[in-house]
């Protein structure tokens, strides 16, 4: 388990019990990708989260064992900050 980003019920629609964010998991995919995906009858829309839960999603990555070095370096490009954590 990574404890590195908790969100709990109420945070968000799609938050229904204490849930921690998967980053060993996270993929990146083109937008088409997702759009497609979107019609497939297996997959539920939820509203976007708010920018401060994506902030903490990405401060979590920041600081998860887990992550992989590419998405790392792209969240870091996201949030304007360097190699070292630095702004």
């Amino acid at each position: 388990d990574d404890p590195s980003c908790i969100l709990a019920p109420g945070e968000h629609p799609a938050i229904t019990k204490e849930s921690a964010i998967a980053y060993r998991w996270a993929r990146v995919l083109p937008l088409a990708n997702l759009t497609f995906s979107s019609t497939a009858p297996l997959v539920k829309l939820f509203p976007l989260v708010s920018p401060a839960i994506l902030k903490r999603i990405q401060e979590g990555g920041l600081k998860s064992d887990f992550i992989t070095p590419g998405n790392r370096k792209m969240i870091e490009r996201e949030l304007g900050k360097g190699g070292d954590g630095s702004a």
